[in-house]
């Protein structure tokens, strides 16, 4: 228990503060990345959110010479939420996983791809 550490943030401070320490961590390892177009599919929910964060903290703190290229997919069932706005650098694109012929091509040839959100109406 003499391990923890109380980090005084609330909402989207608490997404920011948790993905730059994930970034520290990993270190070098994201330089990987650079150049590369990182596709999110379901980025507008849950995990979508920690991962475009993550990225986008990547390419300010890491990738600044070069930074990936995040393209955030999603159908946008649920509404944008206001936090994707905020994200410098996201290009976003409304389309549905489950039509991938309807993907724009720019984002069919990517070096990592994706994180496929579980929803109903993807099958």
């Amino acid at each position: 228990m003499n391990n923890l550490r109380v980090i005084p943030v609330l909402g989207s401070d608490l997404v920011k503060v948790s993905c730059l320490e994930v970034v520290e961590r990993l270190g070098d390892q994201w330089k990987q990345l650079s150049g590369a177009t990182v596709l999110i599919t379901g980025g507008a929910g849950f995990l979508g959110r920690w991962f475009l964060t993550t990225l986008a903290l990547v390419n300010e703190h890491v990738l600044s010479y070069r930074p990936c290229h995040i393209v955030c997919l999603d159908h946008f069932s649920r509404g944008r939420p206001k936090w994707l706005d905020a994200l410098p650098g996201t290009e976003t694109i409304m389309a549905d996983i489950s039509a991938l012929n309807l993907i724009p091509p720019k984002v069919q040839d990517l070096w990592l791809s994706y994180l496929y959100a579980k929803n109903p109406h993807c099958r």
